[in-house]
């Protein structure tokens, strides 16, 4: 059978000295099988994971926004397209009073940078 593997726990949840403690406790709590540890544990750890979902939206939006506004550009370098990016989702940031984490921030001016340069805005 074929499929998709999932994603490790460190590439879903930002990876902080926090996030890595959480991981570590939810490990003991899964080796001594404690129950009660595990659902605490694991809803502690995955809370982050909301600012993840958040960014989906903001990605797709703030996407259509630069997609608009520079696609006679589109033809240029990685770094440029972040600068520009990370520029528009600094304003977008602004205008919209967005707070999420340095990592889901980096998440969603990585992937509209990276689908601009591969042109998935066809």
């Amino acid at each position: 059978m074929g499929g998709r593997r999932s994603r490790p726990i460190y590439q879903i949840i930002q990876k902080t000295p926090e996030a890595a403690k959480k991981i570590s406790d939810l490990s003991k709590s899964i080796e001594k099988l404690d129950i009660e540890s595990i659902a605490t544990k694991s809803g502690s750890l995955f809370s982050n994971a909301f600012d993840f979902a958040e960014s989906f939206i903001h990605t797709q939006k703030l996407f259509e926004e630069i997609k608009k506004k520079y696609k006679p550009k589109i033809k240029i370098r990685i770094k440029k397209l972040e600068q520009i990016t990370r520029k528009e989702w600094s304003l977008y940031k602004k205008k919209n009073n967005i707070q999420l984490s340095k990592a889901a921030e980096y998440n969603i001016i990585h992937a509209i940078s990276k689908a601009l340069k591969e042109g998935k805005y066809k």
